[in-house]
């Protein structure tokens, strides 16, 4: 059976969150209480944010916690 390449949903759904509310990267990044520079990465997907943050995150936009999950 072959491995699918799949993304998480994340680093998609946190941009569509961003878009949606007309915000700038850094607008958003304070609004999820993170730096500029961390927002960028995650939102990129080159970095995945850890089980705290990604309930945090789910909490101000709406993001599911395993939408940060790698598939298997």
């Amino acid at each position: 059976m072959a491995r699918k390449n799949a993304e998480p949903a994340g680093p998609t759904l946190i941009e569509a969150w961003r878009l949606s509310l007309h915000l700038t990267k850094t607008e958003a990044a304070r609004r999820l209480r993170m730096n500029p520079a961390t927002y960028s990465r995650i939102s990129r997907g080159a970095l995945k944010p850890g089980r705290d943050k990604a309930v945090e995150i789910s909490q101000i936009a709406g993001v599911p916690v395993p939408a940060w999950s790698n598939p298997s």
